[in-house]
């Protein structure tokens, strides 16, 4: 219902032109605002999960204002100042290809933390809601996630092949490692962590070389015993779930054979691993997490798995789950059985 005020409100202001009234006091404008109903068709792109295409403004204290639409390169940069309920732009940069603030002037009108923008186009007006961003963070959120299921809106469980594990700073600062098996491409990008006001999370990640970073999943989230669930604007969900101190009876080496094939997984109690498989040696970090996942990292890879461990008198069983691409965008999901047997036992 507020919205709808807020939208026949900008209606009239861009009907009438604008202006007029005492301009809004500086604080109410000043901050990042990032759109608050994202477009609900999502851009697949490789090694991430789900991007959106999205709006951000951010609005100075210096009287300097960006603008980014759909991605980084598309941006406008310059000089802002306001005349009643007018936002008026001056010595303007364009960068890529933007579609809004074509004109020198916007209506706009701040509701708390929403921020409404009605810009006059030949097509008609161009409406447009945002959301503040806040620099607080919730404690809940900070360490250290890993992607482990993809929803859809249906609550049917979707493939999700990249490995993907983001830690969360008490500051906001975010890290986020990916690994995409399909391509072997191994990536490591920095950003902040972007959350509303108004209760949705984002993450911003700078790709190499990038001076501004991409949007990721603008949603809804809930942080509940050890998950982080984020719900994407048409309704599907990433779920996350913490690091947590690794089961002391994964500590073992296992072994494994398929298609005649020996390999051998040694999971140390420091926390290294070594997997051995037809005579090729890798070592590096595992790392647990919880609702029984664990994820393999080495210099140029990493590996998501979920684990079931049953315990028998003589040996240990061990079954590791995870999706795999066969190419063409098709993905199956693979489970491996493990065997550690007990030498001290009789």
């Amino acid at each position: 219902m507020g919205y709808g005020v807020l939208l026949v409100g900008l209606a009239l202001l861009a009907g009438c032109g604008g202006g007029g009234g005492s301009s809004p006091a500086p604080g109410a404008l000043i901050g990042q605002w990032v759109e608050a109903s994202p477009a609900a068709q999502p851009a697949w792109q490789a090694g991430e999960h789900i991007r959106w295409p999205t709006r951000m403004i951010t609005l100075r204290d210096d009287d300097t204002f960006l603008y980014e639409e759909d991605a980084p390169e598309n941006r406008v940069a310059g000089f802002y100042t306001v005349d009643g309920h007018t936002l008026r732009f001056s010595r303007v940069v364009r960068q890529g290809q933007v579609a809004a603030l074509a004109a020198g002037a916007v209506a706009h009108a701040v509701l708390g933390d929403t921020l409404g923008i009605v810009e006059e186009t030949p097509d008609g007006d161009r409406i447009l809601q945002f959301a503040r961003v806040t620099p607080t963070i919730p404690p809940a959120l900070a360490g250290e996630w890993i992607a482990a299921r993809r929803l859809d809106s249906r609550g049917i469980e979707q493939p999700l092949p990249a490995s993907t594990r983001l830690t969360i700073a008490a500051g906001g600062a975010v890290e986020q490692a990916c690994y995409l098996p399909s391509n072997s491409r191994f990536a490591v990008t920095s950003g902040g962590l972007l959350l509303t006001t108004t209760g949705r999370l984002g993450v911003r990640l700078t790709a190499s070389g990038a001076a501004l970073g991409q949007l990721d999943i603008l949603g809804d989230y809930t942080v509940r015993d050890g998950a982080l669930t984020v719900q994407a604007p048409d309704g599907s969900r990433l779920c996350y779930v913490s690091r947590a101190a690794p089961d002391p009876r994964l500590a073992v080496e296992w072994r494994a054979s398929s298609g005649g094939v020996a390999t051998t997984l040694h999971l140390r109690p420091d926390g290294v691993f070594t997997r051995t498989r037809d005579g090729v040696t890798a070592t590096g970090e595992w790392r647990a997490y919880t609702d029984r996942y664990l994820c393999l990292i080495t210099a140029g890879a990493q590996e998501t798995y979920a684990w079931e461990l049953w315990m028998q008198s003589t040996n240990r069983i061990l079954r590791l789950g995870r999706w795999v691409p066969l190419g063409d965008d098709a993905c199956q999901y693979q489970q491996t059985t493990w065997q550690y047997w007990d030498q001290t036992m009789p």
